[in-house]
């Protein structure tokens, strides 16, 4: 233990950097103490110390010119191979030990010494043994007896190939980890040649003897040098991926190429399989260099540039198509989740902008086939019944983010995918809406509501140009139910299939969907027919401004005239608004009546002759005015404003031809016999209460914006300021309440003179009433 003591300690304060400041003429004397004095004790004595020593010696390999490099080089083998004298240990057994733990020590000195690394390097570069194809030959019966000459050599060679990887390999890969990670250029660069010639990912012990994590972790640090944006680092971690330019493999699993020492007679006994470059990275490369990527972005960490580090990587993997093409459309959900997913969990803005600024890069480099791949992807996914709603949401979530955040103003992008994905997204937000009784329809409304936001957003992107096409039809757009209908939504959902999935976007087979002049009408077609489905699902209803909304922006891009089938519309209106229930959960509510009076707006600004002119035009006014007189009941102040406010925007519709008036007029009537009329002097009070609110906010109610409007077209906004005043509509029904103060006292004559008493100011009613005369 003496001995110990007397080595251990001197060399690990003193002599361990003694040589990296000796001057010349003292680095002779020192490398002599090593190798007459300390070279010359017992194994077990020097073990302690081996690490210090490698680390003391280090340094003389730094540079390749010195006088002491040599020396150094020859010393260090040395210690590699100095004998310990073990009880029950053969001579060779002895040996193989000492290099074991020789090499345990050197590449745990190369890993925890960064200034060192340059002097590790050198010497790997000429003792490490390699460890790729002559690994594992195999050992037949033939093969050993043409090998006899050389036993000796491979012997010794099997057993530095031992001593490097046992008793397991993880200090080797974490060794090379350390050296590619370094920040030192030129040391990355000597450990990626080191991968090449000695290391290559065929290698026996990188396909079987290495764990999955550690191979993931040496091809993680051999693809991080390509954030150098070095032209020699890419060319050589290329050559490591993609392999040899000729490399073959027999079909017993054994990688030989032409650097193998199999003569040629060999190999001609054995079958051979031919990988060409792209072969080879998908058999050897692929797998754990997308796992590494993946396991990049799922990191927990938060800090920015670990987000942006596989952004950047995936980038310059796009330089080698061999690799980019095959890499990228796996990784490219992961990754701009990822930065979806980083908006939540950034320490600040500024850090996700910085991430976002590196995904928009990756984005903007991106074919754009393969973008809208993945968005078809994520989308039907999101409508299939087996996918819980969370995911379901979440995916539909990352599609509205990155139509929002990205650079999608490619014309690619808007006068090709962007009409399809639309398509897709109308019929399967029409087929996949869940029937009113379902248990899923509360959970489904959100992702609803997402979908038809991107169904906006992407309209708002799609040019006039790329509906042009829709001239050439003459078919008129029926939104009917029909066998035809659902088949030819079917026909294009696996079109659409086959050009995402089978042709992966390819732009030279999109005109074959794109200039189809059904791709407009369709879109049409199944919005009106969503729109009337909305109608009739109270869960929905409440969200029929996005479908309406969605209508308007497709029928001003699509040329030539269409043709809506107003009378099928019409019949679903009135059924609404006779079945419409105006009582839910929450108590009364009128936003089932608004829903059919934006519906109403909505179509009677692309067709309003035909509207007006319709006789169930006629048959539909009564029914809303009903419902909406109900909503006007003191009673039920908490609508009142809303009630008011229905009444309006169905006169400002029809206008012209005083049928809202005309209702207004028969419900103050004594002779009316409404159902929801409980009495004249209740039909009074509405009226009151609708005054109240006409006259206090006639331009609010006029010009409505209520929950479910919509933006209006110019036609409908010039109506607007055309409509009559509260003078004109008002006037006929406050006559027929001032007639009832004529006769005999009644309810009815008793209220409105109080009424009329309570006013701050009768000019209003004065003026209506001499307007009249």
């Amino acid at each position: 233990m003496g001995g110990l003591y007397l080595v251990s300690q001197p060399l690990a304060q003193g002599l361990s950097s003694t040589l990296t400041f000796a001057s010349l003429s003292i680095r002779p004397a020192l490398l002599s103490l090593f190798e007459n004095y300390i070279l010359a004790l017992d194994g077990f004595v020097l073990r302690p110390a081996l690490k210090a020593i490698i680390l003391a010696l280090l340094p003389g390999l730094e540079d390749e010119t010195s006088e002491e490099f040599e020396h150094v080089h020859a010393l260090l083998a040395k210690f590699k191979s100095v004998g310990a004298s073990a009880h029950g240990m053969t001579t060779t057994g002895v040996k193989a030990a000492t290099e074991q733990f020789f090499w345990q020590c050197f590449f745990l000195a190369s890993i925890t010494s960064s200034s060192r690394r340059q002097g590790a390097l050198a010497f790997l570069s000429r003792h490490l043994p390699k460890l790729g194809h002559g690994l594992a030959l195999p050992q037949t019966d033939s093969y050993e007896s043409s090998r006899k000459v050389d036993q000796d050599s491979n012997e010794a060679s099997h057993r530095t190939t031992s001593a490097v990887i046992t008793p397991e390999p993880g200090l080797l890969i974490r060794c090379f980890e350390s050296g590619l990670r370094d920040e030192q250029l030129l040391i990355q660069r000597g450990f990626l040649d080191l991968l090449v010639t000695h290391l290559p990912l065929d290698s026996i012990l990188l396909r079987g003897k290495v764990t999955r994590e550690d191979t993931e972790r040496i091809v993680a640090a051999a693809v991080s040098v390509v954030s150098r944006r070095d032209i020699s680092l890419n060319r050589r971690l290329w050559t490591w991926l993609l392999g040899p330019a000729h490399f073959t493999e027999s079909q017993n699993g054994i990688p030989t190429s032409p650097e193998s020492s199999m003569s040629v007679g060999e190999t001609k006994k054995m079958p051979l399989q031919t990988y060409d470059q792209p072969s080879y990275f998908r058999q050897f490369a692929l797998d754990p260099l997308e796992r590494s990527i993946l396991k990049m972005i799922k990191t927990r960490s938060t800090a920015p540039l670990d987000k942006i580090r596989p952004f950047r990587i995936c980038l310059s993997i796009m330089d080698r198509s061999e690799i980019g093409e095959i890499v990228v459309p796996r990784v490219i959900l992961p990754l701009l989740d990822s930065a979806y997913q980083y908006q939540d969990l950034a320490p600040s803005q500024e850090c996700f902008e910085e991430v976002l600024r590196s995904a928009k890069v990756f984005f903007d480099s991106v074919e754009s086939g393969l973008i809208w791949g993945q968005v078809f992807k994520l989308l039907q996914s999101s409508f299939n019944e087996g996918v819980a709603s969370e995911d379901a949401q979440s995916r539909i979530d990352l599609v509205l983010f990155l139509i929002i955040r990205f650079n999608v103003r490619d014309e690619e992008m808007q006068t090709i995918h962007m009409p399809l994905i639309t398509l897709m997204l109308v019929i399967c937000l029409r087929e996949s809406m869940p029937a009113p009784t379902s248990h899923r329809i509360a959970e489904q409304t959100e992702i609803y509501s997402t979908a038809l936001r991107i169904a906006l957003v992407l309209q708002d992107f799609i040019p006039k140009r790329a509906y042009a096409a829709s001239l050439a039809s003459e078919n008129p757009v029926f939104p009917e139910e029909s066998s035809d209908l659902i088949h030819m939504n079917q026909t294009l959902l696996d079109k659409i299939h086959d050009f995402y999935i089978e042709h992966h976007g390819s732009v030279k087979l999109a005109h074959h969907l794109t200039n189809s002049p059904i791709i407009g009408e369709t879109i049409l077609n199944n919005t009106i027919l969503l729109i009337l489905q909305n109608l009739k699902n109270e869960f929905y209803v409440k969200h029929i401004d996005l479908a309406l909304s969605l209508f308007d922006k497709v029928i001003r891009k699509i040329p030539g005239p269409k043709h809506l089938g107003e009378d099928e519309i019409l019949s679903v209106l009135c059924e609404a608004s006779v079945s419409t229930n105006l009582v839910d959960n929450d108590g009364f509510s009128m936003t089932p009546i608004t829903a059919i009076i934006s519906v109403l707006e909505t179509f009677s600004t692309a067709f309003p002759s035909f509207w007006l002119s319709n006789y169930k035009t006629r048959q539909l006014i009564p029914n809303i005015m009903s419902k909406s007189w109900s909503g006007l009941s003191p009673s039920k102040p908490q609508v009142n404003v809303e009630a008011a406010r229905c009444i309006w925007r169905l006169h400002v519709v029809l206008s012209c031809n005083k049928t809202v008036e005309g209702a207004l007029a028969t419900m103050l009537s004594s002779n009316s016999k409404k159902p929801l009329v409980e009495s004249q002097l209740e039909s009074t009070r509405r009226f009151v209460v609708l005054w109240t609110h006409s006259i206090s906010s006639s331009g609010s109610l006029q010009s409505p914006r209520s929950n479910v409007s919509r933006r209006r077209s110019q036609k409908l906004e010039n109506r607007t300021e055309k409509c009559v005043s509260a003078m004109d509509f008002l006037g006929r029904p406050l006559l027929l309440l001032l007639d009832s103060l004529l006769g005999a006292k009644t309810d009815v004559s008793i209220f409105v003179s109080s009424w009329l008493r309570s006013l701050a100011n009768i000019r209003e009613c004065a003026q209506i009433s001499l307007y009249k005369l």
